[in-house]
């Protein structure tokens, strides 16, 4: 939880409250099953890129924007790098929707998104979430080697 503060504290965004811990772990359960069955070795969940990836559905629901660049112009890999998560490859995955199960179908069902969830050269996956005051769900995963 600190680390997750301290986070919010450096990448610019507000401390978000810890309770998607069980909703990443499902989360990654099922990534990884759909890795198992592509012959791929599982993800690992990091504790960077996932205070990372809280931080970033933070400040998309925070700032009132859906996008992989930051109104600022900052990319997901400019995140990484001051948040200090090591990588040489990186990819992320953004989806908005109703509710969690549904941005979870609409990454499945995106060529790009799955592609990246099942490349070969990630190792590690950060998986953040926020609540936008509609309901609506922003989900974030970061991927790493």
């Amino acid at each position: 939880m600190i680390f997750t503060f301290l986070m919010a504290l450096l990448l610019g965004s507000s401390w978000l409250e810890v309770g998607i811990a069980s909703s990443a772990q499902s989360t990654l359960v099922d990534i990884n099953a759909e890795r198992a069955s592509a012959g791929l070795r599982p993800l690992v969940l990091d504790d960077c890129l996932t205070a990372l990836a809280d931080v970033r559905a933070d400040d998309m629901v925070q700032r009132g924007y859906f996008s992989h660049r930051a109104p600022d112009g900052r990319m997901p890999w400019d995140f990484m790098r001051q948040a200090r998560c090591p990588f040489t490859y990186a990819a992320e995955n953004i989806a908005e929707a109703p509710d969690l199960q549904k941005a979870i179908t609409e990454l499945w069902n995106s060529r790009e998104h799955r592609r990246n969830t099942l490349d070969a050269r990630y190792s590690r996956i950060g998986i953040g979430m926020a609540t936008r005051p509609d309901g609506t769900e922003v989900l974030v995963e970061d991927f790493t080697d």
